[in-house]
């Protein structure tokens, strides 16, 4: 199997970032254990897996595991080189499993670059990313330390709890930050930061500074305090994600460091009492800024769809108006669904297709098209009689909706034919849907008669000058095309030389018949 340089570079490039990121973080580490209060690399490595897939776990191990070897490693005791290399086992296993399964999870249910626009979204995002990523990395890591006789068991609880809030944040201030730059988010108002937000940093700064690097001490009494997270309201309100991620980012700097370095409300405390109140301050105060952000910003979509709804709605009504009844008559006459296979029919699919290009087109988002046709179809009916050929149509829709994610498009769009639209998708992706599709169908056995079946795939990236889902459709129909000229059973991506073939499948049907007929 060749090996694929660009993931090995990415891996690399992982397991590098992790190493240099934990480093800085060993900067603040405390005893017992040596764990830092903040875990920078937590956060990239959730934000990097949501974005680029669970294939980054190697290097999230590698970086784990060295980080950890490098952070204990002593080369003048042989046992301590020995108990380096033990806990930093579990320790890459721990992070690898905290950040590519949380990322797993939550990209089952959640699109990476919509997880704040949402209460639902940014909830999923603290139980799944921020807590529960976070415990099992502080499982496993403490105790790896605890097997490999680093720390003593009684201080598992400090070590545990002190390594679960230093992830915790890590996650809760970088992974928003990292997600922010990624979707290449902008502040609110355009590419540069308004005067509003400009006013709101530099009163945070005053703020926190006098909080946290001054010489008051005790909480309740720090009115700078309260100034600060009065200040944070106001940006969760008003300013944009970005800036919100930012200035989260920098206040939890400006906590952590100064409370680590002695100063502060919380200086007469402590140490490790001092920096977990800090962490469990700054985790306060980051989720609720990113709960209030998040409620509004699912507010504000749902003003903008009511707004564009009221926009159109005084144009388009007296035109609907004529349409209503006919458009009545018509639901009323076609069904949603097949009767037969219980995908979407043709119209509903062109219909909710049309929709999510409309969307896709819009915003500049990659999205595939895919057709593909069940092999010697009519055979099978022939052979087997059609309510054996029902039953393949069955296990064919059946199949490839257990294949699918739940915001892919897939209908019958007549006979044995059926389409796919995969709105986020890149050809290549598209790809090794239409190939696990394939071979999935060749592992089928219906019927009493153990019959197997194949089918051919043709594949088409949308184009952002595609206006209708049509368009995109004839492409994949001439990739389809091509798959059964190419001898069935295969999936072929689309290309323009192509576009010389006919114009339609049944016309291709037609003209193969005609081909056939003339040579004998």
């Amino acid at each position: 199997m060749p090996i694929d340089r660009t993931r090995v570079v990415e891996v690399t490039l992982v397991a590098v970032t992790y190493i240099l990121t934990a480093r800085l973080g060993q900067t603040l580490a405390i005893p017992p254990g040596n764990v830092t209060p903040v875990w920078i690399p937590s956060g990239l490595m959730l934000a990097w897996a949501l974005v680029r897939g669970p294939g980054i776990w190697p290097g999230v191990f590698l970086g784990a595991y060295l980080g950890n070897v490098w952070a204990y490693f002593d080369p003048s005791s042989a046992l301590s080189m020995m108990q380096s290399l033990l806990a930093g086992i579990p320790n890459g296993i721990g992070d690898a499993l905290a950040s590519v399964g949380a990322a797993a999870l939550l990209h089952k249910h959640f699109r990476p670059f919509k997880l704040f626009q949402s209460v639902s979204a940014a909830s999923a995002f603290l139980a799944i990313g921020v807590a529960g990523g976070s415990a099992v990395s502080a499982f496993f890591g403490a105790s790896g330390l605890v097997f490999a006789g680093i720390i003593p068991v009684a201080s598992y609880g400090y070590v545990f709890a002190t390594w679960f809030t230093g992830d915790a944040l890590g996650v809760l201030t970088i992974a928003p930050l990292a997600i922010a730059i990624l979707r290449k988010e902008k502040f609110k108002g355009g590419g540069f930061p308004t005067f509003e937000a400009i006013a709101n940093f530099a009163l945070v700064s005053t703020a926190g500074f006098a909080a946290f690097w001054g010489g008051i001490a005790g909480l309740v009494l720090s009115f700078e305090l309260v100034a600060t997270i009065a200040l944070l309201l106001w940006a969760a309100l008003r300013l944009s994600g970005l800036y919100n991620s930012i200035v989260v980012f920098y206040l939890a700097a400006g906590i952590i460091v100064p409370t680590a370095l002695g100063y502060g409300p919380l200086r007469e405390v402590e140490l490790n009492t001092a920096l977990i109140n800090a962490q469990l301050m700054i985790g306060v105060i980051g989720v609720l800024l990113l709960m209030l952000h998040a409620s509004r910003e699912q507010v504000r979509l749902h003003v903008q769809r009511l707004e564009e709804a009221r926009d159109t709605l005084d144009v388009k009504v007296r035109e609907r108006t004529a349409e209503l009844e006919c458009a009545k008559r018509e639901a009323e006459r076609l069904a949603s669904t097949d009767t037969l296979t219980g995908a979407p029919n043709r119209r509903i699919f062109l219909q909710r297709g049309n929709e999510e290009l409309n969307r896709a087109t819009r915003n500049g988002e990659d999205a595939c098209v895919i057709m593909f046709d069940l092999d010697l179809f009519k055979l099978v009916n022939d052979t087997y009689g059609h309510s054996v050929g029902d039953q393949v149509l069955r296990d064919c829709a059946r199949v490839t909706m257990k294949h699918l994610r739940n915001y892919d498009l897939f209908g019958r769009i007549g006979g044995e034919e059926f389409g796919l639209l995969l709105p986020e998708t890149i050809e290549a992706d598209a790809f090794e849907v239409a190939e696990k599709l394939r071979l999935a169908f060749l592992e089928r056995s219906v019927s009493r008669h153990n019959l197997h079946y194949s089918a051919s795939f043709g594949i088409s990236s949308i184009l952002m000058t595609d206006r209708t889902l049509s368009t995109a459709l004839r492409r994949a129909d001439l990739a389809l095309y091509q798959a059964k000229t190419n001898g069935r059973n295969c999936s072929v991506v689309y290309d323009p030389s192509m576009g010389q073939a006919p114009n339609t499948l049944e016309e291709q049907k037609k003209q193969k018949q005609i081909e056939t007929g003339v040579s004998q």
